[in-house]
């Protein structure tokens, strides 16, 4: 009984980051295209594949943590079952590359897709790597305990 109440806490927690980190992400984004019409439900898309990109990284998946993050971005969001399947792909692209694209090019990719029109520049690319950054550190550090407790 105890178990479940800490993984619970744990899922909370983990549920309490993401909108900080989504938010962040939502926010930062609308720095970088300085106020111009952008793709809500792609940068939803866009940012839960970064996170779940700093968990592949990190070696820290399991499933109760993508359950916690599954269930949170899609209530909280309103991103459907095939739009969180898309998560998977795009975080392995972004990492490793996909499709014969390196990393870079499906960034610049993804980015397109959220706000067309936008002239992209290194800087986009540094967005991502930004907000990777900030989402390893939040594993690493304020997410840790939750992560392992949410492992077992």
């Amino acid at each position: 009984m105890i178990g479940i109440l800490k993984r619970g806490r744990a899922a909370v927690k983990v549920k309490n980051h993401v909108t900080d980190l989504m938010t962040a992400m939502r926010v930062s984004f609308r720095e970088l295209t300085t106020g111009e019409r952008f793709d809500e439900t792609t940068l939803h898309i866009v940012c839960t594949s970064i996170i779940v990109a700093a968990i592949m990284e990190r070696g820290v998946s399991s499933p109760r943590l993508m359950t916690a993050l599954s269930d949170h971005i899609m209530n909280s969001y309103g991103l459907n079952l095939e739009e969180m399947q898309l998560t998977p792909v795009l975080a392995h692209g972004m990492l490793k590359g996909v499709n014969g694209k390196d990393p870079q090019q499906v960034k610049m990719s993804m980015l397109n897709d959220i706000c067309p029109g936008h002239e992209f520049s290194v800087t986009g690319i540094g967005w991502f790597e930004a907000n990777m950054m900030l989402v390893r550190e939040q594993i690493d550090s304020n997410l840790k305990e939750a992560i392992h407790i949410l492992s077992r």
